[in-house]
């Protein structure tokens, strides 16, 4: 008799499969990757271009897809105290305004290591350099 096949982890959406580094020299890995960096916006005149009014609709967005691809668990939480990462933390969506400048400094130079944090890290940077318009404005440094 043959076993039975083991089930594939539940999970919402692929990249909240499991917590493992993702492998780029896969297709799934590129997959991921280009799942996760794909503008914000269905037209460019639309995006991003850093003036208040359009803040609101960016982080309804990004939330969206931090929530799809788990970035809420990690690069976004970003925490209380830089020396205990797996204590309380801040959802930057929801409390950048709370959030010194200096604090996340010191948060993402504890990001600078190989790890999967860090690489999701960078795919996060990629969609927001992506996501915002190209045009360029006083006070705008794209």
């Amino acid at each position: 008799m043959a076993a039975a096949a083991a089930a594939p982890p539940f999970a919402l959406t692929p990249a909240l499969t499991n917590n493992a580094v993702i492998d780029y020299t896969t297709s799934e890995g590129i997959k991921i990757y280009k799942a996760a960096t794909y503008s914000l916006y269905g037209k460019e005149e639309e995006a991003f271009d850093c003036l208040p009014d359009g803040l609101h609709d960016f982080l309804s967005l990004l939330k969206v897809r931090a929530d799809n691809n788990g970035w809420n668990n990690s690069i976004l939480a970003i925490p209380d105290d830089i020396q205990n990462p797996l204590g309380d933390a801040k959802d930057f969506l929801t409390s950048y305004g709370d959030i010194t400048m200096e604090h996340l400094r010191e948060h993402a130079e504890t990001l600078q290591l190989p790890t999967s944090i860090a690489k999701c890290s960078k795919i996060t940077a990629v969609p927001s350099k992506s996501l915002l318009s190209p045009r360029q404005g006083p006070g705008r440094s794209i």
